[in-house]
Parts: structure tokens; C-alpha cells; sequence
């Protein structure tokens, strides 16, 4: 998946890259409606570029999570008994 992004743009899939709560916790930061978040983020509307300058680095995170899941889960030995 393409990590690259300008900050100033959102798209659906940002959104889908959120973790979590995601839209919740900026909703709150900023003093705006969850609906209005979602707008931001998925591109429908513009709004503060720094709502997408944190979406986009917890995005970024949360890739960085879920790789890193998915290979605990598709290693035949744990990760916690490799030396």
C-alpha cells in the first residue's frame, strides 16, 4: 500500500486505513462533528489541513500495526520464542 499522500487532500481510503476511534479522537481535538471529520477525511469537503496531517500519520501507524500482526500470525513460531 502506497504510504505517499499529499496532506492536503483526504480520500475514502484514508479513511479505511484509520484505526479505530480515529475519526472520534479528532472529532474531539478539533471541535468538530464526527460527521464532519468523515467528510474531511474521505475528501468530500475541505477542512483544516492539520485534521489530515494527524489522520494521516495515525494511518500510517496503524499500517505499521497491522503488518506488523500479520506476521505474528503467518510465523510458525511466535515471535515472543525467536531468539
Amino acid at each position: 500500500m502506497e504510504r505517499e499522500m499529499l496532506a492536503s487532500q483526504g480520500s475514502p481510503e484514508l479513511k479505511e486505513r484509520l484505526p479505530r476511534g480515529a475519526i472520534k479522537a479528532l472529532a474531539k481535538k478539533y471541535g468538530y462533528s464526527l460527521v464532519w471529520i468523515s467528510r474531511v477525511v474521505t475528501g468530500r469537503n475541505n477542512g483544516d489541513p492539520r485534521i489530515l496531517e494527524d489522520a494521516l500519520q495515525m494511518a500510517v501507524l496503524e499500517d505499521d500495526k497491522r503488518a506488523q500482526l500479520r506476521r505474528i500470525v503467518s510465523s510458525e513460531t511466535p515471535e515472543i520464542l525467536q531468539p
